[in-house]
């Protein structure tokens, strides 16, 4: 099931622009194009997450999110110039749940779509195990199916990244359980075929949903990361930036998308932090390899090195 977006916008320009990318990015999209819409698209849909500009008519943005607070606790992204860290703070006092500053990268406001989506629906599930609401469960299963991406024969997703493997076609799967065109072959004993058997299955289940990058296995859901096979031992907040950066090769983030999503917060200059998590990457990555798997793009933040 598709989330639903409203994206609550006066600008045509914008919104449209908004829309078309995360319509892109698999979701559905509401627009409004001021305060008073909004609350009422709020009021009869089933919108998941709000999109909110703060220079609207009708209502102000400010007055838009009291009233979507007072009728369904969603998040709200706020997209404004305004931009000084007294705004931000008065706007999350008042029930934002994140900010975004004009002009933005459409590619950093999918990526806080998605973190506050996640958030949401793990509030969701939450609250429906305690209440054995099947409404609830039903909604906050919808965590389950943000940023899947389709798999080809192969096992690589759309991002040319490749996901688990295939024990009938995987190289170095074969060359390491002696395996020759999907046959085992000079097994002996009942017993070794058992024992290769077992290995077999141990490795596809070990691999199953690991992501592969050159020299890097990362596996989300066991939460571990190998370099050249070797485990590497990071932190939970360094482990999240990899995750992101590895799930999107191609794409450069911002300090403030990547404590966003890192952190599961909303970021108010913390590029210190960033920084450091990023030196510490660095330092335990270069010992496994000599590869540098993290650049630095001036003026914007950081990327995977391709």
């Amino acid at each position: 099931m598709k989330s639903d977006i409203l994206i609550v916008e006066d600008d045509n320009y914008i919104n449209n622009l908004i829309r078309d990318a995360l319509e892109t990015a698999g979701y559905n999209c509401i627009q409004a194009f001021s305060g008073t819409e909004g609350i009422l698209r709020v009021q009869t849909g089933s919108a998941d997450l709000v999109i909110l500009d703060l220079m609207l008519p009708g209502k102000s943005g400010e007055e838009v999110i009291r009233d979507i607070k007072k009728i369904r606790d969603i998040p709200v992204i706020v997209v404004s110039a305004k931009d000084s860290v007294d705004s931000k703070i008065e706007l999350l006092k008042l029930g934002a749940d994140d900010y975004l500053t004009k002009p933005f990268d459409i590619k950093e406001l999918e990526v806080r779509v998605e973190v506050r989506l996640r958030r949401y629906y793990e509030r969701q599930r939450l609250k429906s195990l305690e209440t054995g609401n099947e409404a609830d469960l039903t909604s906050a299963n919808n965590i389950n199916n943000l940023n899947v991406k389709d798999i080809n024969k192969d096992g690589y997703n759309q991002n040319n990244i490749r996901v688990g493997i295939d024990p009938g076609t995987d190289s170095n799967f074969i060359a390491n359980n002696n395996i020759g065109n999907g046959h085992i072959r000079d097994l002996g004993t009942d017993s070794d075929y058992n024992s290769i058997s077992d290995n077999i299955q141990r490795t596809a289940d070990r691999c199953a949903g690991s992501i592969f990058y050159k020299e890097i296995e990362l596996n989300p859901g066991n939460y571990y990361i190998k370099v050249n096979n070797n485990p590497v031992d990071l932190t939970k907040h360094e482990f999240r930036i990899m995750e992101l950066l590895i799930k999107n090769p191609d794409k450069a983030f911002s300090k403030q998308a990547i404590y966003d999503y890192a952190w599961d917060d909303v970021y108010i200059g913390e590029d210190k932090t960033i920084n450091v998590h990023i030196s510490n990457i660095r330092k335990k990555l270069k010992v496994y390899t000599d590869t540098d798997y993290i650049d630095t793009v001036w003026g914007i933040g950081f990327k995977l090195a391709r």
